[in-house]
């Protein structure tokens, strides 16, 4: 019943026994923006995890957390001016 409600939510609601959507997003902005405060000028990479990419992107180029889907393995490439 509480992953049927999960499910029902749109992922919005917390996963049973974790967290939701809103709180894994601020968790992965959170972590992007330390490394952001932390980046040495130069081309640098991130290896993550879909959710995660779904996460950063909506939050720095806005639009919806769904937006963002990419298949497994695929790269995605942007540019950010420090």
């Amino acid at each position: 019943a509480d992953y049927q409600a999960w499910i029902d939510s749109g992922g919005e609601l917390p996963f049973p026994g974790g967290e939701s959507r809103a709180q894994f997003a601020k968790r992965c902005v959170d972590a992007f923006d330390a490394l952001l405060a932390r980046a040495l000028p130069g081309d640098w990479a991130v290896v993550a995890h879909g959710g995660t990419i779904m996460a950063i992107m909506s939050r720095i180029d806005g639009g919806d957390f769904y937006d963002y889907q990419i298949d497994n393995g695929e790269c995605l490439t942007f540019r950010i001016m420090l």
